[in-house]
């Protein structure tokens, strides 16, 4: 495929030529639309010609790696904590302080492991060395978890709405009410902008 780069100036009102291969971003000239346009699919079908005759090797490559092969551009913007999705699973990279990685363990997480049968690992911070490890745990664990978690902030809600956040007998607080004597304290949970 032929890139596309902005024609060079090189003075006002002459636009230098384009390498063969290269299209314009602008549209061709009126005057000289036909001898471009021709310039142009003849780069096109040369750059075809060289496709085809290295389809060959490029066949050659993918036989050689596999069906699943992927193939990841040298150079290309890449995170540095990515990694693969594993189906029925989720995973969190956890930095290596104190005993956090084996409470996560005792968690349900476990380390995944690469090709060679070892944990995962990234340094994270360069000066310090910090490490973090990437680990996993099953989704239905997970949902669990999280429940839990929800079931908590749920009763600090309920507790928030009656006015009855570590309340002590006469603190003399005040808390709204409406005509039915409900408080009149209303929490609202919303993702996004509103």
């Amino acid at each position: 495929m032929a890139d596309r780069i902005p024609p060079r100036r090189l003075m006002p009102g002459r636009v230098q030529a384009l390498p063969a291969g290269m299209i314009p971003d602008k549209p061709l000239d009126d005057e000289q639309g036909p001898a471009q346009a021709a310039t142009l699919a003849a780069a096109a079908a040369e750059m075809g010609s060289r496709v085809e005759a290295n389809d060959a090797a490029v066949q050659e490559v993918l036989a050689e790696r596999g069906p699943g092969f992927v193939r990841q551009p040298f150079g290309a913007q890449r995170l540095k904590l990515s990694y693969p999705k594993r189906p029925g699973f989720r995973r969190y990279w956890f930095n290596e302080v104190g005993d956090r990685l084996a409470v996560m363990e005792k968690g349900g997480y476990r380390f995944v492991k690469d090709a060679n049968g070892k944990p995962v690992v990234r340094t994270v911070d360069r000066q310090t060395g910090q490490q973090s490890y990437l680990m996993e745990i099953p989704e239905i664990w997970f949902a669990q978890d999280m429940a839990a978690i929800q079931a908590l902030v749920d009763e600090t809600d309920e507790a928030i709405r009656g006015g009855n956040v570590q309340r002590s007998p006469g603190d003399g607080r005040y808390v709204p009410t409406r005509p039915d004597g409900a408080p009149m304290i209303d929490i609202r949970a919303q993702v996004g902008r509103r």
